[in-house]
């Protein structure tokens, strides 16, 4: 073979071997940057997921403190307790006193329990119920069980809410919480709701006044298809005699004998018509909807999102 052709074919083999090292390099950059934008987009989808559940996992974590605090106090009956234990005593409620008249229905009741939310539409993408007032109204009453009775004294607290509790909502799955009160009901006996355009009963419109709640102003939204914005719905659950109760406090003896329930040294009080099981469950159940399962949804989306790159 002539020496000329011998360095052309020289020269032409080292050429493709450069292209094809070319080629490999670009393929692996290729690759290299192709996997750097779905580790990107898979971060991003879970950032973006987690802004999202931001609210219901804070609201999860909530539920699971209630939860240890009701899994975690001692459950006793008025024929059980002792002086100084701080329990969930629960038995049957008894009149001590004259009952007291409930705010919005006037029915007669050993306590009482209310709240007041109102209708937010100003938002297009943002529509909600938010939490304008809540109280608890109640004589002095008994529990009873087994014989034995605990004196459980009046107490009245009641007010409307902060701009942060409007947002965020109540600690409760079902009621509400008030300075150093949980409420917790399995559900409001009574329940209506009245357009912003329409004057309510008069003892709504007092009970309002007496916590300060100002009437709804009308939304500005020109277009307002459904619930309009200002209208606002009340709830109200009461108890009877005869009715079960469950109550969170400290156990107190007087000189007379006599065992009153106070509130308790640490925690909350809390007022509920669900058996401390029940109520430790949907305190638990709450949690784990919330909290795990808005994980869970983010994990997924996550997931998919790969999945998707992968296939594209």
């Amino acid at each position: 073979m002539r020496p000329g052709r011998e360095y052309l074919n020289s020269s032409l083999a080292r050429s493709g071997h450069d292209r094809s090292q070319s080629f490999s390099g670009s393929e692996q950059l290729t690759r290299s940057m192709t996997s750097a934008d779905a580790v990107g987009a898979v971060v991003m989808v879970g950032l973006a997921m987690s802004v999202a559940a931001a609210w219901p996992i804070y609201k999860g974590w909530q539920r699971r403190a209630r939860y240890r605090l009701v899994r975690d106090t001692e459950v006793g009956t008025p024929d059980t307790v002792t002086s100084g234990n701080t329990v969930l005593l629960t038995g049957a409620a008894r009149t001590r006193e004259s009952p007291i008249h409930a705010p919005l229905t006037e029915r007669e009741a050993l306590v009482a329990v209310w709240s007041v939310s109102e209708w937010q539409d100003e938002n297009l993408q943002l529509k909600y119920w938010s939490p304008e007032a809540r109280g608890l109204r109640s004589g002095a009453f008994g529990i009873e069980s087994g014989g034995a009775l605990v004196t459980v004294p009046a107490q009245t607290c009641e007010g409307s809410t902060t701009s942060t509790t409007s947002m965020l909502g109540y600690d409760a799955v079902t009621g509400f919480d008030i300075e150093s009160t949980l409420v917790e009901v399995e559900s409001f006996d009574f329940t209506e709701e009245i357009p912003q355009a329409v004057e309510p009963p008069a003892q709504f419109r007092t009970l309002e006044r007496k916590v300060g709640l100002e009437a709804p102003d009308p939304g500005v939204t020109l277009v307002d298809l459904g619930r309009k914005h200002g209208a606002r719905r009340y709830h109200e659950a009461i108890v009877e005699p005869g009715d079960t109760l469950t109550i969170r406090g400290t156990i107190e003896t007087r000189a007379d004998g006599e065992n009153v329930l106070a509130p308790p040294e640490r925690g909350p009080m809390v007022v509920s018509d669900l058996d401390p099981d029940t109520l430790a469950w949907r305190y638990r159940w709450s949690y784990w909807k919330l909290f795990y399962g808005s994980i869970t949804v983010i994990l997924a989306m996550m997931l998919l999102s790969v999945f998707l790159i992968a296939v594209g």
